[in-house]
């Protein structure tokens, strides 16, 4: 992942080169804070300004997977991780102070956990996600409420 000027370029490393993937401008000129593979299909998630998140799929070329996941001021893409058992993809980003955590099953978008309270409020930073082998997603991030300490919490 990487950027050329005003768009990002995503590369996939073949043994001996640097392959780049698809066409940096069908995804704009949006920051790519995370990327994620599984199978044939390279997914990344494209900070839309300060007001949107998006994820796009690359097989043969780049496709937005729905209409942006997560909106409102002050959002922040940050992390996507795959559930190696069903292949689901999760998003986690913030929305001003408020962590959210976004489930993508192929067809649509669906909040993990309460759909009217977010993960985790306040100051919180370097929010990272992953799922591990029988699919329970955990969400790790710094927590200003807490000293900074970093917090781990998983969905269940």
């Amino acid at each position: 992942m990487g950027t050329g000027l005003y768009s990002p370029t995503v590369r996939k490393f073949t043994g001996s080169t640097w392959q780049v993937i698809g066409a940096s401008s069908d995804l704009g000129t949006n920051n790519v804070p995370a990327i994620a593979s599984s199978d044939n299909t390279v997914y990344a998630l494209l900070q839309v300004g300060t007001t949107a998140a998006s994820v796009y799929a690359y097989t043969t070329s780049w496709t937005k997977l729905s209409s942006d996941i997560l909106t409102g001021t002050g959002v922040t893409a940050s992390s996507l991780a795959i559930d190696p058992t069903t292949g689901d993809l999760y998003v986690a980003g913030s929305i001003g102070n408020s962590i959210t955590v976004k489930r993508w099953n192929g067809t649509l978008w669906s909040t993990v956990g309460s759909t009217t309270s977010p993960v985790a409020t306040g100051a919180l930073d370097r929010t990272s996600m992953a799922v591990d082998a029988s699919g329970t997603p955990y969400l790790a991030f710094l927590d200003a409420n807490n000293g900074s300490a970093l917090t781990v919490m998983s969905f269940r």
